[in-house]
């Protein structure tokens, strides 16, 4: 049975502005995760979010308990894999301290999460 949950992600920008995105995970291996910058992610989200121009640094995650069946999020820019896996103990909500990823990706990309 699959646990969709929600979750959040926050980069910095090169100029330190900080961005904050909504995310839903529908809980199912191989699905994009979808975004929201202006309000709760959902299932029929936006599967992307366009990198502004400055470039970021993606410095936390943090998805809800609760899923079931996917394990790990893939991270991938312009619909290539970084290499950069996230294994989803180690970023759920109620985690006293979250590992912090320190991921850059470069101004104009297109980010996009896999699960697994």
């Amino acid at each position: 049975m699959v646990t969709p949950e929600l979750g959040s992600l926050t980069f910095v920008g090169s100029t330190g502005k900080y961005y904050s995105l909504s995310l839903y995970s529908s809980d199912v291996v191989g699905a994009a995760v979808t975004f929201s910058t202006y309000g709760t992610a959902a299932a029929g989200g936006q599967a992307f979010w366009n990198v502004p121009a400055e470039g970021v640094t993606l410095v936390d995650i943090s998805i809800a308990t609760g899923q079931t069946v996917t394990t790990a999020y893939s991270l991938n820019v312009n619909d290539v894999p970084t290499g950069n896996v996230v294994q989803l103990i180690n970023v759920i909500n109620t985690l006293a301290f979250r590992a912090f990823p320190k991921i850059s990706i470069k101004g104009g990309s297109k980010f996009t999460m896999i699960q697994a």
